[in-house]
């Protein structure tokens, strides 16, 4: 339990860490709720500039402009559509999100926020200074544009779908997209090329601490390799510095997206598996230990409920384990951005070339949930099945585990397991017989193994569960007479109480008078050979 403490808290810091240095790589799009919605106090026609052009004059909604600053009309324009799905998109610069937009005039999210994107790199390329971006108004639309750049109108929809006025969002989406021109022209400069060196060189040294450290904990702690967590450590800490440098933040986006989050996402569900699992199992023991206690004078009388108590919490565990990494799965599928409904459908294909391929194993899982249902037997019965004979030690819902006299653990899957003879199911019974001399009284020798079946009932009484039933002679063999009694005992029990009765009733026999027979050789000698 220490152990497992100790990795929790070590992979929380580590998300921490990743956290951190997502928040270092991504600047967040403003959310909508710091914008008042109808403030008097404030023109529509002017609105105060963002932090970041604090020293700028507010700008003013302009009259219209020419027609060149207008949307320019191509052949390759898509025409409006009323059928065309709402979807956003985030555009980004320099892998920086900027601001979101929406589907609208015939274009979806994803080709709007393309254009805005080479449109915001063209203002780059123009601009020797910092880049102002204004709001002009074109056929009553406020329209966004940059150094003689058209950027984007801001329509009605845009405005309806972020629950706000066309004015207020052109205001919004001015100041975001200054904010992050003059962010984009600072990382062009050679004082950000030095800034982002020192972070490199921090990032450097953070990762070189950190790897004896984990080696500490995981080696000493642990008892553990360290070299997946030094790897993932170190994996971090290139990606930060590839994107630090705008040229290689490509190369960071790649990193995070294909092999950074889905093994930090991985982790984690396993982690949180681990956790719940633990907590069920704890639920689960709680709880058929509470129905024991509740059960208690049930279960003495009856012996097979306990081996059912244990069979259940086995199956129990087994189903919810089943049913944490299947939510498991489909969380992890989500967080890649998979397509649940398309894939569960892809999946429903695949199952049914997955089945075919897995027969056996659909058989075994199938023969398990009989056994279970059934109740053909339990963990601690002794069966004999499949030419095999001993104590099932482990169940599952694929396989059953049997130790023999011999102490061998024999695996055998649920499939082949065609007949069960189960020598402790409710009740085991000792089927005696002793062979006595032809010249024995019978009817005493009856008597004496009775009465020593009878004594033995008494002194187990726990053990012993009714008395003997005399059968009477079994059989005329060649050099004795075979007698038969039965004597029923608790499951698993008639073992050593069968042994426990040869030894009483041998003793008994032999202060008696009695003798057990044996086959006997007589030898006659012919002296009268010529």
């Amino acid at each position: 339990m220490t152990k497992r403490i100790i990795s929790i808290i070590i992979i929380f810091f580590i998300c921490c860490f990743t956290l951190q240095i997502q928040a270092a790589q991504d600047n967040p799009v403003s959310s909508m709720s710091g914008i008042e919605p109808d403030n008097p106090s404030v023109s529509p026609s002017v609105r105060p500039c963002s932090k970041s052009s604090a020293t700028r004059t507010p700008v003013v909604i302009l009259p219209p402009v020419p027609v060149a600053t207008q949307i320019p009309l191509s052949a390759d324009t898509p025409l409006p559509s009323t059928t065309q799905k709402i979807d956003k998109a985030t555009v980004m610069l320099h892998y920086r999100p900027v601001i979101e937009v929406y589907s609208d005039s015939g274009m979806n999210a994803s080709e709007r926020a393309y254009i805005l994107e080479k449109r915001l790199e063209e203002v780059l390329l123009r601009a020797r200074t910092a880049p102002f971006v204004k709001i002009n108004t074109v056929n009553d639309t406020p329209v966004l544009e940059s150094e003689g750049v058209y950027l984007i109108s801001v329509t009605n929809n845009d405005a309806s779908y972020h629950k706000t006025s066309a004015v207020q969002l052109a205001a919004l989406w001015r100041d975001e997209l200054q904010h992050g021109l003059d962010i984009a022209l600072k990382e062009k400069s050679k004082e950000y090329k030095k800034e982002a060196l020192r972070y490199a060189l921090i990032a450097v040294i953070t990762g070189i601490l950190l790897t004896p450290l984990i080696f500490i904990i995981w080696h000493r702690l642990l008892k553990l390799p360290a070299y997946f967590a030094v790897f993932f450590i170190w994996l971090l800490v290139v990606s930060y510095i590839f994107w630090v440098f705008p040229t290689s933040r490509s190369w960071a986006k790649g990193l995070s997206e294909y092999i950074l989050y889905p093994v930090l996402t991985l982790t984690v569900i396993f982690v949180v598996i681990s956790i719940v699992a633990t907590l069920m199992d704890i639920f689960i023991r709680h709880y058929f230990s509470l129905a024991k206690k509740l059960k208690g004078q049930e279960l003495v009388e009856d012996a097979r409920a306990i081996h059912r108590f244990t069979m259940s919490k086995l199956v129990a565990s087994t189903f919810v384990r089943t049913g944490l990494y299947l939510i498991g799965g489909l969380v992890f599928l989500k967080s890649l951005h998979v397509d649940l409904a398309t894939g569960l459908t892809g999946a429903g294909i695949i199952g049914v070339g997955i089945g075919l391929a897995a027969q056996d194993l659909l058989k075994d899982i199938i023969a398990g949930t009989f056994i279970v249902i059934e109740d053909q037997f339990a963990v601690g019965d002794v069966i004999r099945t499949c030419n095999f004979q001993g104590t099932v030690e482990g169940f599952n819902m694929r396989v059953t585990r049997i130790r023999d006299m011999g102490g061998s653990l024999i695996t055998i899957p649920n499939s082949a397991i065609r007949t069960v003879e189960n020598f402790s199911s409710t009740w085991s019974q000792i089927d005696l017989i002793v062979g006595v001399a032809y010249d024995t009284d019978l009817k005493k020798a009856m008597d004496i193994m009775i009465e020593t079946g009878k004594k033995l009932k008494e002194d187990y009484p726990d053990k012993v569960m009714e008395e003997p039933v005399m059968l009477g002679v079994n059989e005329l063999a060649e050099s004795s007479v075979k007698l038969r009694m039965l004597l029923k005992t608790a499951p698993s029990e008639q073992w050593q109480m069968k042994r426990e009765l040869f030894l009483r009733i041998k003793n008994e026999f032999y202060s008696k008078g009695i003798f057990i027979a044996f086959p006997q050789l007589t030898v006659w000698l012919n002296h009268d050979r010529k």
